[in-house]
């Protein structure tokens, strides 16, 4: 059986927050495995669903404490509404040209552009 879906934050990558898309992959994992009674579960990020992927598998795996702490920008929620506690883990997860987070994704951009020329460079430092 293969389940495919989106988050509830489909195409709004602005919009993103990543303790919902968390619940959003585990309502997914969660059907599958009590639903469906399937036994394996192997996750599939393309693109952006490997930050969502991995993230999910990270907090599933390890509990909210993987999420909190003084070192994090966002800390996740234990209890109430937007809580990942409880999260089911995959079985496996497949990355197929996934980026390799919000992070890499912002500075990427920043890195292609020449201060000193003002001209764009390409990813070997040649202008364009």
């Amino acid at each position: 059986m293969v389940l495919c879906m989106n988050s509830r934050f489909d195409n709004n990558e602005a919009l993103v927050n990543w303790e919902l898309i968390a619940q959003d992959v585990g309502a997914g994992v969660s059907y599958l495995k009590n639903t469906q009674h399937i036994n394996k579960v192997v996750l599939f990020g393309h693109s952006g669903g490997g930050p969502t992927t991995s993230y999910y598998q990270a907090v599933a795996e390890k509990g909210p404490s993987y999420c909190q702490g003084k070192n994090k920008l966002s800390v996740c929620a234990s209890s109430g509404p937007n809580s990942v506690a409880g999260l089911i883990p995959a079985d496996g997860i497949v990355f197929a040209d996934a980026h390799a987070g919000k992070r890499s994704q912002c500075t990427a951009g920043n890195e292609s552009f020449s201060e000193r020329s003002g001209r764009p460079r390409d990813r070997g430092g040649r202008s364009r």
